[in-house]
């Protein structure tokens, strides 16, 4: 029969439960290995989100910028420049939790 593979096996072997049973070191390995893949591609999905934020943010503090030159407005200036830094702290953390929460979730 072309096409299918197989062998023969003695009827020890067939009353042998753990035969041709996975190790179970190399189960946990390719566990562990699994998790850590994936643990990495959300880190990865979070720091790109983070990115593409600071971006917009940039963008949006650039267009903010014209703006306010052409109204010379400074004590609102001074309040949107701090308002900003706390923005920024704040996406810092929130992005240093879900990296620091995805790696706990997982052990």
């Amino acid at each position: 029969m072309p096409g299918q593979d197989f062998f023969y096996i003695c009827v020890g072997h067939l009353k042998d439960r753990a035969f041709c049973q996975a190790d179970a070191d190399e189960v946990a390995a390719a566990a562990a290995k699994k998790t850590k893949e994936e643990l990495d591609r959300e880190i990865e999905k979070v720091k790109q989100e983070y990115e593409e934020k600071q971006k917009r943010k940039k963008e949006k503090r650039k267009q903010k910028e014209k703006d306010k030159d052409k109204d010379k407005d400074k004590d609102k200036d001074k309040d949107s420049k701090k308002q900003d830094e706390d923005e920024d702290k704040q996406d810092e953390k929130d992005k240093d939790d879900k990296v620091s929460m995805g790696y706990f979730e997982s052990l």
